[in-house]
């Protein structure tokens, strides 16, 4: 089809298919294309959002089971297509999806450790698989983390430490392995290798806690992260 109409929102002369469709026009389309429409909309929309928030929120809840069963078929039937997407888009926005996490991890502590926390424990298998994929990825990575953390415990540990107690720690860990069947680990409550300060491998600042607890925890000193992973997971 050929040029026929002049949008009155940009002025540009385009053919009838790049307008919408309108029943209560003389000619079925509307005045204005369809990037003009849709820009209109995007503005009226920023200008009266909690109002057109509410709406969508009102329609979810009144079709929620048949939009929840709309988006289970469709994305049974576009797995593949879903999935190319979403690793296109990662990769295409990867910078910018690095800074959001790490901004939202910031803003929401509690929230992340206690997610992550429960996720693992309702998804082990699916932990460990995930976890074993990244090591086989990251194994050189893997190799100097070890390398420096033997070198952090061997520089780091003073001359007055108590071997003996601190023994009887890493001893207590294997015990709750054992009798818990569940991975203990020993901590550094100041990691030895933190960003900003580093504690002492020293018996004071080691504790005992399950290796799911201390993967959440990670290379952080988080006051009183123990209390509160039993007081709101456990």
């Amino acid at each position: 089809m050929g040029l026929d109409r002049i949008c009155k929102g940009c002025g540009i002369e385009k053919p009838l298919s790049d307008f919408s469709k309108n029943k209560e026009s003389k000619d079925g389309h509307r005045w204005k294309c369809k990037p003009c429409m849709n820009e209109m909309k995007r503005l009226n929309r920023a200008s009266n959002l909690e109002a057109h928030l509410e709406k969508e929120r009102k329609y979810y809840r009144d079709n929620k089971e048949t939009l929840d069963s709309y988006t289970k078929e469709y994305r049974e039937k576009n797995t593949d297509h879903i999935k190319a997407y979403h690793k296109q888009y990662y990769t295409d926005h990867e910078d910018e999806k690095l800074i959001y996490s790490k901004e939202y991890y910031e803003e929401n502590k509690a929230a992340s450790m206690a997610y992550s926390l429960k996720w693992g424990r309702e998804n082990k298998e699916s932990r460990k698989i995930a976890r074993g994929k990244y090591a086989d990825k990251n194994l050189e990575k893997y190799k100097q983390w070890a390398r420096n953390s033997a070198l952090a415990r061997k520089t780091q540990s003073p001359v007055y430490a108590d071997r003996v107690k601190m023994d009887i720690k890493y001893r207590a860990s294997r015990i709750m392995t054992k009798l818990t069947g569940k991975m203990y680990c020993v901590d550094h409550i100041i990691p030895i290798q933190g960003e900003l300060a580093s504690g002492l491998h020293h018996e004071d600042n080691l504790q005992v806690i399950p290796m799911i607890t201390n993967s959440a925890k990670g290379n952080r000193f988080v006051p009183g992260f123990i209390s509160w992973e039993l007081k709101h997971v456990v």
